[in-house]
């Protein structure tokens, strides 16, 4: 353990030297005597944020013997394909569950996509050649998420007539919610907390917002940099706040026997030569609002 510390701490006094050396006012100045970020602001981090999509680009459309329309965009740096729904005059964008593409022999690709549409689970199946769309069909049942890299059973799918990307003019387009949730929920030895807000959907690492404080007095840190590593949950967070540079480590780690164990998490304070201090990570539906109040940067202030 001591080791794989003492590897974080000089990847966080690394990005230290640099962030210090990027700025002439601070770079003559102890950790501890940085600027505070203005940070001063009452604010609710949880408060839904306004959420905005489009159907661009356009990969394939596909309607149901009833008019549904079902629409297959491309993605972007956020999200995978996007999936829509049209009801009346709008095209709702549905929760993308999973998804799988498959190399075709004549160059083309074979989209796989498990969405949740009226709480019931889903998957457009769409075959696009290497000009053109050959196919599509929406397919529900438990056989059908069964199936990977095959067709599911026709009778528990519908064949979609391809249309034109035209005849969506005049729709409008209805966003996923800018739901904003709890990832991370961290107890610190010291008697304080640090909460890691994100959105539900689409968010990169620079929409991280983490607060740190006692319940009462949640102050909102400027996240330098998030390290997500390759086992899906470890994260390592270094931030900027009124005791200068910090850096909390975040463990995801798999046993044989219990499932994920969140031990090894730590909070770093001072840089090379500072303090550790033990934190406990808690499971973000633990998470209680009770007598917690915020406050956030001036730039994100809800």
């Amino acid at each position: 353990m001591k080791g794989l510390r003492t590897r974080w701490l000089l990847l966080s006094l690394l990005l230290f030297i640099a962030l210090v050396a990027c700025d002439s006012e601070s770079a003559d100045l102890p950790d501890n005597e940085l600027p505070c970020p203005a940070s001063n602001q009452a604010c609710d981090p949880l408060t839904d944020r306004a959420t905005e999509t489009t159907v661009e680009p356009v990969l394939a459309v596909g309607e149901a013997d009833d008019g549904t329309l079902y629409v297959l965009s491309g993605g972007d740096y956020l999200a995978e394909e996007k999936v829509f729904v049209s009801a009346g005059d709008v095209l709702i964008r549905k929760e993308v569950l999973g998804m799988g593409i498959m190399g075709q022999a004549d160059g083309g690709e074979r989209y796989a996509v498990t969405f949740l549409d009226a709480e019931i689970d889903r998957k457009l199946i769409v075959v696009l050649s290497a000009e053109d769309v050959e196919s599509m069909k929406v397919c529900e049942g438990d056989e059908v998420f069964m199936s990977k890299g095959e067709d599911p059973p026709e009778e528990l799918c519908e064949q979609l007539t391809l249309v034109g990307k035209e005849v969506l003019s005049g729709y409008q387009t209805e966003s996923l919610p800018g739901t904003m949730l709890v990832e991370y929920n961290v107890e610190v030895a010291d008697g304080t907390w640090i909460i890691v807000v994100v959105p539900e959907h689409d968010w990169g690492y620079e929409d991280f917002r983490l607060f740190w404080g006692p319940p009462g007095d949640l102050v909102e840190q400027q996240v330098l940099n998030v390290v997500r590593f390759s086992d899906g949950g470890t994260t390592d967070i270094t931030f900027k706040g009124c005791q200068g540079i910090g850096f909390v480590h975040l463990n995801n780690s798999l046993t044989g026997y219990d499932g994920i164990d969140w031990s090894g998490s730590f909070l770093h304070l001072g840089g090379e030569g500072g303090e550790d201090i033990d934190v406990t990570r808690l499971g973000s539906d633990t998470y209680d609002p009770t007598g917690k109040t915020y406050h956030c940067l001036e730039a994100s202030s809800n």
